[in-house]
Formats: C-alpha cells, structure tokens, sequence
C-alpha cells in the first residue's frame, strides 16, 4: 500500500531567477513554484546541499527568498524555502496568486 503525502500544488512558471550562495551566483530560469519550493533550469551544475538567497525576477514583482537546494536533476534544481520568515510567506502567497491566473 502506498503512502499518501500532500504535495503543494505546483504553478507553471517562466521568468528568469538567480541563486547567490557565498560569493558565487548562478543564473537560471524558473519552471514552477509552489508554497514549498522552486523548480528551476540552470546551465551550471549547482552542488546539492547549498543555502542561500534566490532571486526570482518575475514581470510584476521581484522577490527574494532563502532557499536550500534539495534535488539535482539533469539541469534542473528543486530548492526548498529555508525556514520562511512571515514577510517570506507573503511574497509566496503574492507570487503564487499572480501565477494562478
């Protein structure tokens, strides 16, 4: 019998986005987000494990959030929202509310 676990629905995305960890920074492009994490495209290989800040540079709103990176696929990074602060969730709620549409 398979175990059920919730997964935060997902939100296609297309928008340009860069993680900062320590003094280097990657560029990337965001496919989809959701209240948990980021699921985006970067031409570098980033090293699984990493923290830091990633910047999502969508059309109407550019958000910044601390992120660890979880998975490594191909050339995509799942990052997963570190610890997110109250002011965090809002720019989620925000941004997933502007992808919802």
């Amino acid at each position: 019998m398979r175990s059920l676990e919730y997964r935060s629905p997902r939100f296609h995305a297309n928008f340009d986005v860069d993680f900062i960890t320590g003094d280097f920074m990657f560029r990337g492009s965001c496919v989809d987000v959701s209240h948990s994490g980021v699921r985006a495209r970067f031409p570098q290989e980033i090293p699984e494990g990493k923290s830091g800040s990633l910047i999502l540079h969508h059309p109407l709103r550019k958000s910044i959030i601390t992120v660890s990176v979880v998975y490594l696929q191909k050339d995509q990074v799942g990052f997963a929202f570190f610890e997110p602060t109250i002011g965090d969730r809002e720019v989620l709620n925000h941004l997933v509310s502007l992808l919802d549409r």
